[in-house]
C-alpha cells in the first residue's frame, strides 16, 4: 500500500461521510495555520546575508491561482511565459543590461501561490523595479514616458536614457503571444514525454485532487488564449507581486559587505519592503529550537506591523 507512510498525523487528510481519507493531505492545507502572509499593501519577509555569496537572490511571493480548472490558469501560463521567454521583455530588459542573470515566474498549483525570482543578480533592486515597469507597461497602467525604474534610481546616463526612449513602446504582440503559447504547450507536453513521466503525471494528479483529464483541458485551455486574458491575468495575478495589492512576502539572500545597501534600497521600494534581517548563523540559530519557525515567523509579522 502506498498511501500507508501518509496515514499518519499530520499527513493525513480529514476523511469526509462514510469514506475514510485516503490520500495525504494538500500542502496548502498542512501548513494553512502556519503560511506567513502580508497584509494588502506590504511586504515582509527575511533578507539573509552571508559573507561567502557574492550575488543576491530574491523570491517575491504572493497569491496565485491553487483551482486546477481555474478558467485564468491558461492565460496565467501563457503570460508568464510571455513576459520571461528568450528574448523577450525580461530577457531584454534585466538580464540584457546585467541586471540578473536569472528570472523566473510560476504559479504553485499546491500552495497556491505565484512567485517572481531572481537569481545571480548584480542589482536585484533595479531588476525588481525593471521587470514592475514592463508588467505595468504590458497591463497599459503606466503613462508614457514614466519609469518606476528610473524614479527610484534618479537621472541615468544619457546613453541609459536613450535606450530607454528606444524601447518605451512596450506592449502585448500577437506575434510573442503566438510564441508564448508554443512554449507553454512543449513545456506541458514534455512533462510527459516517456511512458514513466506520464505514470508520474497521473500519480501527482490523484495525490493533489486534479481531474485525470487535466493535461488535455489545459492543451486546449491555452491555444485558446486570447491578448485580452493575457492582459487580464498580468493586472490580476502578476502586477500585485509588484504593488503588493494582496500582499507579499520575500525571501532575499545578499552579500554580508552589501546588506546595509541593500537595506537602504528596500526603504526606496514602492511599498517599502520590511523584513528581518539575519546573518547565516543567525538563521541557523534562530531555527534550530523545536519553535524556531513559530518564533522567526512572529518576528517577521512584528516587522511588518501586524500583530502576533
Amino acid at each position: 500500500d502506498v498511501f500507508s507512510p501518509w496515514r499518519i498525523a499530520p499527513f493525513q487528510g480529514e476523511a469526509t461521510g462514510i469514506n475514510p481519507a485516503t490520500l495525504p493531505v494538500l500542502v496548502r492545507d498542512m501548513f494553512a495555520k502556519d503560511l506567513l502572509r502580508a497584509d494588502a499593501g506590504c511586504v515582509s519577509g527575511c533578507l539573509v546575508s552571508s559573507s561567502a555569496e557574492e550575488s543576491n537572490y530574491w523570491i517575491v511571493q504572493s497569491e496565485g491561482i491553487c483551482d486546477p480548472r481555474s478558467p485564468d490558469l491558461a492565460a496565467l501560463l501563457v503570460a508568464m511565459e510571455y513576459c520571461c521567454a528568450l528574448e523577450g521583455p525580461f530577457w531584454c530588459k534585466i538580464r540584457g543590461r546585467g541586471l540578473a542573470y536569472g528570472y523566473s515566474m510560476s504559479n504553485d498549483l499546491e500552495q497556491g501561490v505565484i512567485q517572481f525570482r531572481l537569481s545571480k543578480a548584480t542589482d536585484p533592486t533595479a531588476a525588481f523595479n525593471v521587470a514592475k515597469d514592463i508588467v505595468l507597461k504590458l497591463c497599459g497602467e503606466m503613462p508614457s514616458g514614466t519609469s518606476v525604474a528610473a524614479a527610484v534610481e534618479g537621472n541615468a546616463d544619457s546613453a541609459s536614457q536613450q535606450e530607454d526612449d528606444e524601447e518605451e513602446e512596450v506592449g502585448l504582440e500577437l506575434s510573442a503571444l503566438e510564441g508564448a503559447q508554443s512554449g507553454v504547450l512543449f513545456e506541458l507536453i514534455s512533462e510527459v514525454d516517456t511512458v514513466p513521466a506520464a505514470l508520474d503525471e497521473a500519480l501527482e494528479y490523484m495525490l493533489n485532487r486534479k481531474p485525470m483529464d487535466q493535461l488535455q483541458w489545459l492543451l486546449k485551455e491555452v491555444q485558446a488564449v486570447t491578448i485580452e486574458k493575457v492582459q487580464a491575468a498580468l493586472k490580476r495575478y502578476v502586477l500585485p507581486i509588484f504593488t503588493a495589492a494582496n500582499g507579499s512576502v520575500v525571501s532575499a539572500v545578499c552579500p554580508a559587505k552589501k546588506r546595509e545597501q541593500i537595506e537602504k534600497e528596500f526603504s526606496k521600494l514602492n511599498p517599502p519592503f520590511k523584513l528581518v534581517t539575519l546573518e547565516v548563523d543567525d538563521l541557523v540559530k534562530a531555527v534550530a529550537p523545536q519553535t524556531g519557525y513559530f518564533t522567526l515567523r512572529e518576528r517577521v509579522r512584528a516587522s511588518s506591523g501586524r500583530p502576533q
